[in-house]
């Protein structure tokens, strides 16, 4: 069974939307996100990121290299818009800034309730 590239997106959307109102509820307790949370994020991300460019690259015939997968695990914020530049010409940066909005939005989720709510 192939899981498609679809697949990924919505993976991440869910996931980001759930770390997003975890972090809006701990930032209204006044707690902050531990870094664990941080890093288990960002790892997750650029794992789920990597494997959405490997499904997409086959449907885009893009050739892959060996190591194509571990550029996007390891280097994602460069590997990224490149991939998506050379498949997508100038709506690749469009789709990369929706990657990067799922990303930080959790933190600035959390940001923005801890200012306006949590420091009364």
């Amino acid at each position: 069974m192939k899981i498609k590239a679809n697949t990924y997106l919505l993976l991440i959307l869910g996931l980001s939307l759930l770390l997003s109102a975890y972090t809006v509820v701990l930032s209204l307790k006044g707690v902050e996100a531990s870094d664990g949370l941080t890093v288990t994020w960002t790892f997750v991300f650029a794992a789920l990121v990597a494997c959405w460019a490997r499904v997409d690259a086959a449907t885009q015939k893009v050739h892959r290299t060996l190591d194509f997968s571990f550029y996007f695990l390891a280097i994602w914020p460069i590997a990224l818009p490149y991939y998506l530049v050379k498949t997508r010409g100038i709506e690749g940066l469009v789709l990369f800034f929706g990657f990067s909005i799922l990303y930080f939005s959790p933190f600035i989720s959390g940001l923005i309730t801890y200012v306006y709510f949590a420091t009364e």
